[in-house]
């Protein structure tokens, strides 16, 4: 198999991505709600949701407050005339989670840059012709 490198090196955003659409082809095409719903305006705001919240053990509670916060923002665009958000956050609570999406983010990128770097050796070294049994490290 012959792995390449996007522009920035980076291949574990490509393969991220790659799964990302492999896993919606495979939703829309399984489970017809969930087609109905990815089609609908802000159709990603609502099928997000499942996602984090399944997530929610292992990436913890921020990415499900900022689906949350999504879906509260567009709300009077997708839900029913004169039906208030069933969720409601307080400014506070949003200042709070803003401050922690960032270290989120910021922890996120520092992992992936670590990550990144032992790829791109794994990688190089396999094409250079390292890769065989005992011959890495």
């Amino acid at each position: 198999m012959d792995v390449e490198l996007n522009s920035a090196g980076d291949l574990s955003v490509t393969l991220e991505a790659m799964r990302h659409k492999v896993y919606e082809q495979k939703i829309v095409t399984e489970n017809e709600r969930r087609l109905f719903a990815c089609g609908m305006p802000f159709g990603t705001e609502l099928a997000l949701l499942p996602y984090h919240t399944v997530r929610t053990w292992s990436d913890s509670l921020v990415p499900l407050h900022k689906a949350l916060l999504d879906l509260q923002a567009v709300w009077k665009d997708i839900g029913p005339e004169l039906t208030p958000c069933p969720i409601f956050f307080t400014d506070e609570e949003v200042r709070k989670h803003e401050m922690e999406f960032e270290r989120y983010t910021r922890y996120h990128q520092s992992i992936a840059s670590l990550d990144d770097g032992a790829r791109r050796w794994i990688f190089n070294s396999i094409k250079n012709g390292r890769g065989a049994k005992g011959q890495l490290g």
